[in-house]
């Protein structure tokens, strides 16, 4: 509905309309679609849930807004958020001497909170959510020019 968003701007607007349809198409399904083979992956070897759905759904939702190459940015980027988060949640429940379950919420399999440790839930949608919001505000261009590298290398 609006093609200014994905950068198709100019006189043909039903053009650009359907670059732009295709383009967030192309998103949704990269993001969800890369998200739910990771959780497959994830579930198969760990035989126990890996990832939520809404996870799925959100990386389909950042994909339809920042494209495929955002959702996969947001991906590897919320991974390397989780790890800052989870290391500063570490940090400040050891200076301050604070559980850390009061920095970073996580829980069991019975939805109970506990304290973060090895199978403990710790929730991914805020990551990912970090991880897109990196991508819009700072690295959509970067991001952007190192696909365009990776296709001219691969003859693409």
């Amino acid at each position: 509905a609006v093609p200014s968003l994905h950068g198709f701007s100019g006189d043909n607007g039903v053009v650009n309309a359907a670059r732009s349809l295709a383009f967030s198409l192309t998103g949704l399904m990269a993001g969800s679609g890369l998200v739910l083979w990771v959780a497959v992956v994830a579930e198969t070897v760990l035989r126990k849930e890996a990832m939520g759905f809404a996870d799925v759904t959100l990386a389909g939702a950042i994909g339809a807004f920042c494209g495929w190459q955002g959702a996969v940015f947001a991906l590897f980027g919320g991974a390397v958020a989780g790890v800052v988060w989870i290391g500063l949640a570490c940090a400040v429940s050891g200076i301050f001497r604070v559980r850390r379950s009061a920095v970073l919420p996580a829980e069991n399999e019975g939805g109970e909170r506990v304290e973060p440790g090895f199978g403990a839930r710790v929730p991914f949608g805020p990551m990912l959510a970090a991880g897109a919001l990196l991508h819009v505000l700072v690295a959509s261009e970067a991001v952007a020019a190192h696909f365009a590298r990776a296709a001219a290398l691969l003859g693409l």
